[in-house]
C-alpha cells in the first residue's frame, strides 16, 4: 500500500472544507425549516376571518419559480423572521408574539410545526374553538400566553408535556371542567373551572404567576405551594376554597401580590406569612373566616402599599409595627373583631384608604 504525505497546507484545505460543508448543510436544514415555519404560519393566517388584517400584511409568500410542484412548502421561498410579531433564533421561528392584534379564528393545529417556539403569546385577541392538543408537542415553550379569547372546551392533558414552561396564561376565556392533574406549570385559569385543585400542583419549579380567579373551585389549596420559592403572583380571588393557606407560602420571599379573597378559607392568621417578603406589595384576605391576631411581622414588608383583611374574625390589637410599612396606601381591617386603641404610630403614615369600619377600637384615628 502506497501512503501520500499531506503538508500542512493539505490538512487546512481539508479541514476548510469540511467546515464549509458543515456550514452549507445547517443552511439548508435551517433554510427548510424556515420555510415550513412560513408555510404552517401563512396557513393560518390564510384561515382567520379577517386574514386581510393590517397588522399581518408582511406576512407573505415568494413564489419559487424554479419549482413547480402543488406542495406550498416547496411552492415558496421566504423566511418568516422578517414578519410582523415573529422572532428568530439561527432562522428559526423561537417567538410569535400577537398581543391585542385583532386575531379572528382558531388556533391551528399547524403550530405544533414550530418546534423551536419560546413563546407564543395571543393574549387579548378574539380566538375561538378549542386549544389543540397538539400545542403540547411544542416542548421548547416557556410562555404560552391565550388569555382574554374566547376558547372553549377543556384544558388539554398534553399541556403537561411542557416542562419548560414558566408563564401558562389561559384565564378570560371560556374553558370548561377541571384543571388536569398532568399540569404541574400553571398561571392564568379565569374561566369556568370547577373541582379541587390538583395536589400536583405543588411540584412547582419554574411557575412565577398563578391566577386562578373568578372560578368554582372548592377543597383545600395543595400542600407544598410555592416550596420552590419563585412565585410572584398568586391569585385565587372569588373561589369556593376552604381551609387554611398553606405554610409553605412562608417560603415566598419574591412573592409580589397575593389574593386569597372571596372564598372560605379559614386558620390562624398568625400562622400564615410568617416569612420575609421584601418585595410584597399587594395583600388581599377580605371575605374568608381567618382568625387570631395579626402581628408584628406585618411591619417587616417594606414594599407594601395594599393590605386588606376585612370582614373575617380577626381579634387582638392593632400591631404598631405597621407604622413601619412607610409604603402603605391602603389598610383595611374592617369589619372584624380588633381591639384596644388605634396605634399613634399609623399617624406616620400617608395612606389613601383607613378602613377600620365596625371593629371595638377605641380612640382617634392619627392624623
Amino acid at each position: 500500500m502506497v501512503y501520500f504525505p499531506i503538508g500542512n497546507a493539505s490538512l487546512f484545505i481539508v479541514h476548510l472544507v469540511l467546515v464549509l460543508l458543515t456550514i452549507f448543510l445547517c443552511f439548508l436544514g435551517s433554510a427548510s425549516a424556515s420555510a415550513e415555519e412560513a408555510a404552517a404560519l401563512f396557513k393560518w393566517k390564510a384561515s382567520l376571518s379577517n386574514p386581510d388584517n393590517p397588522l399581518l400584511t408582511s406576512w407573505i409568500l415568494r413564489p419559487n419559480t424554479t419549482n413547480s410542484s402543488n406542495n406550498i412548502s416547496k411552492e415558496v421561498v421566504a423566511s418568516p423572521c422578517s414578519w410582523s410579531g415573529v422572532s428568530c433564533i439561527n432562522g428559526s421561528v423561537n417567538g410569535l408574539d400577537l398581543t391585542e392584534s385583532n386575531i379572528n379564528g382558531p388556533i391551528p393545529l399547524s403550530f405544533s410545526n414550530l418546534n423551536k417556539l419560546e413563546g407564543l403569546s395571543l393574549n387579548g385577541n378574539n380566538l375561538s374553538g378549542p386549544i389543540p392538543p397538539k400545542i403540547g408537542k411544542l416542548t421548547s415553550l416557556n410562555l404560552l400566553d391565550l388569555g382574554e379569547n374566547y376558547l372553549s372546551g377543556s384544558i388539554p392533558p398534553s399541556l403537561g408535556n411542557l416542562s419548560n414552561l414558566s408563564v401558562l396564561d389561559l384565564g378570560g376565556n371560556q374553558l370548561l371542567g377541571s384543571i388536569p392533574k398532568e399540569l404541574g406549570n400553571l398561571m392564568a385559569l379565569r374561566n369556568n373551572l370547577s373541582g379541587s385543585i390538583p395536589q400536583e400542583l405543588a411540584n412547582l419549579t419554574k411557575l412565577v404567576f398563578m391566577d386562578m380567579d373568578g372560578n368554582q373551585f372548592s377543597g383545600h389549596l395543595p400542600q407544598g405551594l410555592c416550596e420552590s420559592g419563585v412565585l410572584a403572583f398568586l391569585s385565587f380571588e372569588d373561589n369556593m376554597l376552604t381551609g387554611p393557606i398553606p405554610r409553605s407560602l412562608n417560603n415566598c420571599s419574591r412573592l409580589r401580590h397575593a389574593y386569597f379573597n372571596g372564598n372560605q378559607f379559614t386558620g390562624k392568621l398568625s400562622e400564615m406569612f410568617g416569612g420575609f417578603y421584601p418585595k410584597l406589595n399587594f395583600v388581599d384576605l377580605s371575605n374568608n373566616n381567618f382568625y387570631g391576631e395579626l402581628l408584628a411581622y406585618w411591619g417587616r414588608c417594606p414594599s407594601l402599599t395594599t393590605l386588606r383583611i376585612a370582614e373575617n374574625h380577626i381579634s387582638g390589637s392593632i400591631p404598631p409595627e405597621l407604622g413601619n410599612l412607610t409604603e402603605l396606601r391602603v389598610l383595611n381591617l374592617s369589619s372584624n373583631r380588633l381591639t384596644g386603641e388605634i396605634p399613634i404610630e399609623l399617624g406616620n403614615l400617608e395612606l389613601y384608604v383607613l378602613d377600620l369600619y365596625s371593629n371595638r377600637l377605641t380612640g382617634e384615628i392619627p392624623e
